[in-house]
């Protein structure tokens, strides 16, 4: 018995790939999450990050990566090598982020920034000082986020897990 090939964007050219027809009509949210949770399985990417490339747009979101960064370089006035290694290092962080599924359809926010912000903000509590601010604030999470993504990671996952508890169904009906 011969395996029937599987059609995917990798197998098509990006022409014959658009020609492939597809479903149009209303869909349900089941149905809808069930193909993007199938859509995560087959690419490796989350499904929140599936979610979040059908809301946003890859090419949006890659430009939405460095816009701000790119405004603040060019209002103080930064050469055209560094305005452009910037904006390389924004849009690679911005992909790594999608397939490592840390970004969602639910906010313009980095949440890997936005929780490692909280767990330092209590860290620095608990020791009785303030976090510092600015230049000194990101340069600090330049080196504490790597060395501690799991913990990171660990209260993204936690925060998602408390979002869905939170939901019953009388609410929705």
């Amino acid at each position: 018995m011969t395996k029937k090939p599987t059609i995917t964007p990798n197998t098509l050219s990006f022409k014959e790939w658009h020609l492939v027809p597809r479903y149009r009509g209303d869909v349900t949210e089941t149905v809808f999450n069930g193909a993007v949770n199938a859509l995560g399985v087959a690419y490796g990417i989350a499904p929140s990050s599936i979610g979040y490339l059908l809301n946003n747009g890859w090419k949006q979101s890659l430009a939405d990566s460095y816009a701000g960064p790119r405004a603040k370089a060019i209002k103080e006035g930064d050469d055209d090598d560094s305005i452009a290694a910037l904006i390389e290092s924004c849009v690679a962080k911005r992909i790594k982020s999608i397939r490592e599924g840390m970004v969602a359809s639910s906010g313009g926010r980095d949440p890997i920034i936005s929780v490692a912000k909280d767990l330092l903000a209590k860290k620095a509590e608990s020791l009785g000082k303030a976090l510092p601010k600015g230049d000194d604030l990101d340069k600090l999470l330049e080196k504490w986020v790597p060395a501690h993504m799991d913990e990171i990671k660990a209260e993204i996952a936690k925060r998602r897990l408390s979002k869905i508890d939170t939901v019953s169904i009388d609410e929705m009906m």
